[in-house]
């Protein structure tokens, strides 16, 4: 009896252990893989001879940004050069969020160039979900050159917000 206790124990033991490792690898803010739709600098080493230090070549590579997460300097930036914005209200316990999170991820290269989705947290974002009247998560807003409303829609797949952009 004893040994099977023991066993059970272990089990449970071993069960969280895992779901702590799980924890520890994603992005506490987001809950998602990062983006890598920013500039990067990929750091490489050159060759040395005996006695000589190692020197890092930084190269900066531009890569097509179309998933970031928001503040408000980023929207403007974007807008500035001309992009279509569109606002995502998410929230990290919603599965519907959840669900097009992932298909958008899995499908970046799906987005028009000029199109940049911007992921909004729907719990922090109070004043923002004031702004553009948004009730409830999972609610997309497109915006203007002047970051007003240019069209609001809640819900679907990547086909139907690709469908829903102006």
């Amino acid at each position: 009896m004893q040994n099977l206790s023991t066993k059970i124990i272990a089990s449970v033991v071993v069960v969280f252990a895992i779901f702590a490792l799980l924890l520890s690898i994603r992005d506490p803010k987001t809950n998602t893989i990062p983006t890598t739709n920013e500039t990067k600098q990929q750091i490489t080493q050159t060759p040395v001879q005996d006695g000589e230090e190692l020197i890092p070549n930084v190269e900066t590579t531009k890569q097509h940004v179309n998933y970031v997460e928001y503040s408000d300097k980023t929207v403007q930036t974007f807008l500035q050069e001309g992009k279509k914005v569109v606002l995502f209200f998410h929230a990290p316990w919603c599965p519907t969020c959840k669900s097009f999170d992932k298909e958008l991820s899995e499908n970046l290269n799906q987005l028009p160039e000029d199109v940049v989705v911007v992921k909004t947290d729907y719990d922090t974002n109070t004043e923002l979900k004031k702004q553009y009247g948004v009730t409830y998560q999972h609610t997309f807003v497109q915006l203007d050159q002047d970051k007003n409303s240019l069209n609001k829609w809640s819900g679907g797949n990547l086909k139907s917000f690709l469908a829903n952009i102006k």
